[in-house]
């Protein structure tokens, strides 16, 4: 017999299990309870259904990535060596890598668009941060967010799917590089707005 934690995790495996190939919406109690062998009863005393296994997924680690956005240090960001990437930079790949089978799931074809939405938001946030003071234009700004914080979820992909290969701090090195790379990249800037 399992332990409450356990059966508590043995739920959130099971569910992690099936988000990876399968839309969170099409994920059902009883294919938890299959995959985690145990009764809809014992699912019913920690979830009130499906949904609610992945809000929590989704709210852990959340949480973590926010901390680690939110440890950042702001300051010289473009003045700092580009062979030199902020700690947070390696610290949100190797999130990733942490929780990999979720976000193979969060950033697959069939991924909750919500999560992905908020997961670009939080990220073009950190970015606008990091270089509203290097960019008059809150245009060019708006531009900038969007292009890396897509560009910074395509490497998320990358590493889960290369994990072999690809390691945080040489992603992170990249990352940084293109990123200060395109900030500077005046030609790149819309005059006028």
């Amino acid at each position: 017999m399992k332990s409450g934690s356990n059966t508590k995790e043995a739920i959130r495996s099971a569910f992690i299990e099936l988000y990876k190939t399968q839309k969170p919406d099409h994920i059902t109690v009883d294919m938890i309870c299959r995959k985690s062998y145990i009764s809809r009863s014992t699912f019913y005393k920690y979830y009130p259904n499906s949904d609610a296994v992945m809000a929590e997924l989704e709210h852990e680690v959340e949480k973590d990535m926010v901390r680690i956005y939110q440890d950042y240090n702001y300051l010289n960001f473009l003045e700092i060596d580009s062979n030199l990437p902020s700690p947070n930079f390696i610290e949100m790949f190797r999130c990733i890598l942490r929780n990999k089978d979720f976000f193979t799931g969060a950033y697959s074809d069939h991924g909750n668009p919500s999560y992905y939405a908020r997961s670009k938001k939080n990220i073009s946030e950190n970015i606008r941060n990091t270089i509203s003071g290097s960019i008059s234009s809150g245009r060019n700004i708006d531009i900038i967010c969007d292009l890396c914080s897509d560009y910074i979820i395509l490497c998320c992909k990358m590493i889960i799917k290369y994990e072999d290969r690809l390691s945080p701090k040489g992603l992170a090195i990249e990352v940084k590089k293109q990123i200060t790379d395109f900030v500077r990249n005046e030609n790149l800037y819309i005059e006028g707005e």
